[in-house]
């Protein structure tokens, strides 16, 4: 197909591209504690306008050549595999590389499964499998970002069997009406389908095939364009619209993702390619470079950001600027000596079989690397092994309902009169309850479940659990609340503030304050249920934890005396944390205290009193030099001792 410039392609790649590097760049410093920017919470929509002029255009090479009965599968396949491979597969090399040196031997592990993945065409299905674009440990995958990658490259071998399929059953004449139809059905797929489905491809399928029908309905439309007198300026509009999509489209999690999400983007870029003339005003050649080369920047970006905050990025312009220079600097040498390049097919095919041997060889190491040996071993699992207890400490199984069980610790010849219960902030207690603590205690954990009234207990939400767990969680408090007896104790520990995205999902509530205090008032509402039915009994609530940010978290993780990257790594930062939490968490812990003043029987302990330092710091490690964190939310089994111990020493002095 003879090379068409079009101008307006290029600018709406550049404004993407640009959207989507923000969107990441902010999202990644945003969860590490650097930023708290959501200006640009919509980027993620430049994905959007990527598929559509991906379904564009590729539709367009390929009916062009059909037209002029000169396709070839043998020829696309090759162009396309010429054309991505090489960037692709050295920046899978180059990431691999530095990594070696800065990552952890699990991240490096997980970029070795993420290559093999990505170059298997499936790795899209990997990441939503494991929690996606929206995970909380996004951070930790180097390769997230070829999702979209994944899509296109499914795409890219499919259509044009489908194209070619079409045009021989319909004729050409009828392969826009075919394409069409095949547009509608894709596109009501994901109303009716019970997936999450933002990074799956037949729930992004009808953005390609929304460009790909556009082109082929091309000369139809050029025919009604022409008689628009003002079509430039509609066509200015509609990018103007794509733009302030990335300001005006929020999402807050791949739960609440559907097509109407991007549909304003996608209408509006489909206007844009549609209302394209000669006399189109959107020409901006220093934008247009950027969309040229949006390829490799869009490969580069993700995995240089998150490099930058694995050595320390801290928020100044002059640390911004060098960001920038940096992810310049290898865009352009992908674009100008890789991308641009006309590299023939073996020579893709090694760099391929090369980045392919790149993955496979890390993961048959089990991701060892340099960092490996440099590990501080007591944060290799947030609940160290048990030790050997005499046989009246070792732990029993008290009941259990769905497979979750309620745990009997202590010592096993007497009955518990404290029952602790909660998510994963309670389990990081598990440690000293079983193995120091000699108390008898009872224990229920449910990760990232919350349960203790009607409300939660009902949240039909699927995320990390569904309405199962949830209300599994509800079945066992209730029913160990009638076993206790008047004066036993309840500690409810959870991290509250968790479950606020969940509440808004199920309520169809937008991610703004004036949400956060109705989100309040209904896990109080819960949580006071079983408080005021059980006057009996005294409740305790853990209040929320510090939260510290993943760069401490990192520091903590590696002892670095004895190696070069002592000096590049800077391990002095961790020696105590500011707490990160903002200022709608720590609302959590005030209105918990106010609530004690309601119900006798309920109390309030300050969970992260043991943890002060004097200068409204707090400490990381422990009077023996054992880090206290083992992520940003949960503590290390020492610090599970540590705070444990006065749990309970505050609970058994009342």
């Amino acid at each position: 197909m003879p090379k068409i410039l079009r101008h307006d392609v290029d600018l709406l790649k550049a404004v993407a591209i640009m959207a989507v590097v923000l969107y990441h760049f902010f999202d990644l410093t945003n969860a590490s504690m650097l930023t708290s920017v959501s200006f640009f919470s919509g980027g993620y929509v430049g994905v959007d306008v990527f598929l559509v002029i991906s379904g564009y255009l590729i539709t367009s090479g390929i009916f062009y050549k059909l037209t002029k009965s000169d396709f070839s599968f043998k020829d696309f396949y090759i162009r396309r595999f010429q054309r991505i491979v090489p960037p692709l597969a050295v920046m899978m090399i180059v990431v691999a590389a530095i990594g070696y040196f800065l990552v952890f031997p699990e991240i490096y592990k997980e970029l070795g499964l993420e290559i093999k993945k990505c170059l298997s065409l499936f790795g899209n299905y990997r990441f939503a499998k494991d929690g996606g674009y929206f995970s909380l440990d996004s951070s930790g995958k180097l390769l997230l970002h070829t999702w979209y990658l994944c899509i296109t490259f499914q795409f890219y071998i499919i259509w044009p069997l489908v194209i070619v399929l079409f045009n021989k059953m319909f004729g050409s004449n009828n392969l826009k009406h075919s394409v069409f139809v095949l547009f509608i059905l894709s596109l009501i797929y994901p109303f009716f389908s019970s997936k999450i489905g933002y990074l799956l491809t037949e729930f992004r399928l009808w953005e390609l095939l929304a460009g790909a029908t556009l082109c082929l309905f091309s000369s139809n439309l050029s025919r009604v364009v022409s008689k628009i007198n003002s079509s430039s300026l509609l066509q200015l509009i509609s990018f103007l619209v794509v733009i302030g999509s990335v300001f005006l489209v929020p999402l807050y999690g791949v739960n609440s993702w559907t097509p109407c999400v991007s549909l304003l983007t996608v209408i509006a870029t489909l206007l844009v390619l549609a209302l394209n003339t000669n006399n189109s005003i959107l020409k901006l050649s220093c934008f247009e470079n950027i969309g040229k080369s949006s390829y490799s920047i869009y490969l580069w970006h993700w995995p240089l950001i998150i490099f930058a905050l694995r050595l320390d990025l801290t928020i100044s312009l002059s640390n911004l600027f060098a960001l920038l220079l940096v992810l310049t600097f290898f865009s352009f040498v992908s674009y100008r000596y890789v991308e641009k390049v006309k590299f023939n097919f073996k020579f893709a095919l090694l760099l391929f079989v090369l980045a392919y041997l790149t993955g496979l060889g890390i993961t048959k190491t089990d991701g060892s690397n340099y960092l490996k040996k440099y590990m501080v071993k007591e944060l290799s699992m947030m609940v160290n092994e048990s030790l050997e207890l005499p046989k009246e400490y070792q732990p029993s199984i008290f009941m259990q309902e769905n497979n979750v069980p309620v745990m009997h610790y202590g010592l096993q010849t007497e009955t518990p009169h404290i029952f602790f219960i909660g998510d994963s902030h309670n389990e990081h207690y598990n440690y000293y309850l079983e193995n120091i603590n000699k108390v008898p205690v009872y224990s229920m954990v449910s990760e990232a479940t919350i349960g203790y009234g009607k409300h939660f207990a009902n949240n039909k939400v699927e995320s990390i659990v569904g309405l199962k767990e949830r209300q599994t969680f509800y079945d066992i408090y209730k029913i160990m609340l009638n076993k206790l007896k008047p004066g036993d104790k309840v500690v409810l520990a959870n991290r509250w503030d968790l479950y606020y995205t969940e509440y808004l999902l199920d309520n169809n509530l937008r991610n703004k304050d004036y949400n956060f205090p109705k989100y309040v008032k209904v896990l109080v509402e819960d949580i006071t249920e079983q408080v005021a039915l059980h006057p009996e009994l005294e409740f305790y609530i853990v209040g929320e934890g510090i939260l510290v940010s993943n760069q401490v978290v990192a520091c903590l993780k590696i002892d670095l005396k004895d190696s070069f990257l002592k000096n590049l790594l800077n391990t002095e930062k961790c020696k105590s944390t500011k707490n990160y939490f903002d200022d709608k968490v720590n609302s959590l812990n005030d209105t918990f205290k106010k609530l004690t003043k309601k119900y006798k029987n309920l109390h309030f302990i300050e969970r992260n009193r043991p943890l002060e330092l004097n200068n409204g710091f707090y400490k990381t490690y422990s009077d023996k030099g054992i880090p206290l964190f083992f992520d940003e939310a949960h503590f290390s089994s020492e610090g599970g001792v540590l705070v444990g111990k006065y749990l309970m020493d505050e609970i058994e002095k009342d």
